[in-house]
């Protein structure tokens, strides 16, 4: 009997050992070097401190009342402050609710939807719902911005396999801070496709 227990104790042990030195592979990139800009569907030219291995926080994003209030939502959240995000997102139903007065096409129901969920962070009881609002929102966002490509002109699209939920979200910086994951996995990520 012996010898089983120390064989299944020494297989556990490698298993967790190896999962626990593969968990930031399944985050992707430490970086976001590679980010999309723009409504593009392919990884943009990195800029020359990127292409170096280095990242630049350098937005080069238009300002957009939209955009800015997203994106403040977004930072709020990957510092793990709630309340800041419902703030930033209050902002935001207001700025997306503009934004869908005047929208037309395909872009029309995405905003709206933008609008709706910053709304649903707005009321949220914890940092958990918060981030599950912010999900569905960014996938709005995305759609909005597939629609409308000038308002991702500059911006960077990632995406967290560990993250519940919808797992993309928008910078406007090539440099992530993880909404989903907060402090614990800042970083945890990879660039992404800009479509919802």
């Amino acid at each position: 009997m012996r010898p089983m227990r120390l064989t299944t104790t020494v297989t556990t042990a490698l298993t967790l050992a190896g999962l626990l030195l593969l968990a930031p592979l399944a985050c992707g990139a430490r970086d976001g070097a590679a980010a999309v800009t723009g409504a593009a569907e392919a990884p943009a030219a990195a800029p020359a401190a990127a292409a170096e291995g280095e990242t630049t926080a350098v937005s080069k994003a238009p300002a957009h009342p939209v955009t800015d209030a997203y994106d403040a939502a977004r930072a709020a959240l990957a510092d793990d402050d709630a309340e800041k995000a419902k703030v930033a997102a209050g902002g935001l139903a207001k700025a997306a609710e503009a934004e869908a007065a005047k929208a037309a096409g395909a872009a029309k129901a995405p905003i709206e939807a933008v609008a709706a969920q910053a709304k649903r962070i707005t009321e949220a009881t914890n940092i958990s719902e918060a981030r599950l609002a912010f999900g569905e929102m960014s996938k709005a966002y995305i759609g909005w911005i597939d629609a409308e490509p000038s308002v991702g002109e500059g911006l960077y699209a990632f995406m967290c396999p560990m993250a519940r939920g919808y797992k993309k979200w928008v910078e406007k910086r090539n440099k992530m801070a993880n909404p989903y994951m907060g402090k614990s996995m800042l970083e945890c990520g990879a660039a992404s496709e800009m479509k919802p």
